[in-house]
């Protein structure tokens, strides 16, 4: 086996990196808390690759890894070299520039502003980095490898404290206007509605995210049990799909994000909306996500190994945590 890619998922509180073979295996997988100042978190992120390089080199047991060792590999005696990845994929909570490499400014990273971690990967590994913005990197892995599968079309939505969206079509992510990222949970689906984070009212994000549950029936949405909660709650995310249908008229929209852990509770009353109010284009479906909380790395790997090479998605990854 000839080298690795890694797959770099970085949230708010914790990153997640996945190691995968050039075949697609992902191999082992470590989580580390996300530092505050881009700098400390770079330093960590250094560390974690070279103890999932080490990892890997074991299980490889006897595999030569190409190249300059740097340390020993312990029981399995293989070399562990930073030259032998491949390329990493990064996905980062937006706003992120993909075409320059940096991390532009982040609500929950408010440190990271204008940081250029391509670049300093890239100087740092001597190899292909590139950088997506985190519900795009997510919509790509369920459009490959989950709830897409098999659509020409598809618009994937994160409801968690906030909401994201991704939009892939055939494959590659739709971007807007010079490069911009779509942002489908802050299109208004009532103007006399609560104020959003973004600072507009009445977006859909006011209605369906996670902080906006807290804040308008007073209980977190892992708490919430009162089915008319959920069938006010997802007629508002039946609306804004219905929106979201009607201008970009997708095959199936894949819900994901910790809210969406409520499940039917939240997709029955956006499905029975969407029914009864679509009349002009087809009906998407609406599914939920399909990778769980390794979402995030998938797409990470997805974004740098493209289309080529077929993630495998059906084993069970060993998660250390750092």
């Amino acid at each position: 086996m000839d080298g690795i890619y890694l797959g770099v998922d970085i949230g708010a509180t914790k990153t997640l990196i996945l190691a995968a073979s050039e075949s697609g295996d992902i191999l082992r997988g470590i989580k580390i808390l996300t530092r505050e100042e881009p700098g400390d978190h770079v330093e960590a992120l250094t560390t974690a690759v070279e103890q999932l390089v080490t990892l890997v080199a074991t299980v490889w047991k006897g595999t030569e890894v190409k190249g300059e060792a740097v340390k020993d590999a312990g029981a399995g005696g293989a070399n562990l070299n930073l030259r032998c990845i491949k390329g990493i994929g990064i996905c980062c909570p937006g706003p992120v520039d993909p075409v320059r490499g940096i991390v532009v400014s982040p609500p929950n990273l408010p440190c990271w502003r204008d940081f250029p971690l391509v670049e300093i990967l890239k100087d740092r590994y001597g190899c292909p980095v590139k950088m997506e913005n985190d519900a795009d990197a997510a919509g790509l892995a369920e459009y490959h490898y989950g709830a897409g599968r098999g659509s020409k079309l598809m618009v994937y939505m994160t409801v968690s404290t906030g909401v994201g969206s991704g939009i892939i079509r055939d494959g590659e992510i739709v971007r807007g206007a010079n490069g911009a990222h779509p942002e489908l949970g802050h299109h208004v689906v009532d103007p006399s509605g609560p104020m959003c984070s973004c600072g507009c009212r009445g977006c859909l994000e006011a209605f369906i995210s996670g902080s906006s549950i807290k804040r308008n029936y007073g209980i977190s949405p892992e708490e919430a049990a009162d089915p008319a909660i959920w069938g006010e709650v997802g007629r508002w995310l039946g609306i804004g799909l219905g929106n979201v249908a009607a201008a970009i008229v997708p095959e199936v929209i894949v819900i994901g994000g910790g809210v969406a852990k409520a499940g039917e509770r939240l997709l029955g009353p956006a499905r029975e909306y969407l029914n009864n109010s679509l009349h002009m284009v087809s009906i998407p479906r609406v599914v939920l996500a399909e990778l769980g909380d390794l979402i995030g790395g998938i797409g990470a790997l997805a974004i740098i190994m493209g289309p080529g090479i077929k993630v495998d998605v059906t084993r069970s990854v060993d998660i250390i945590t750092m």
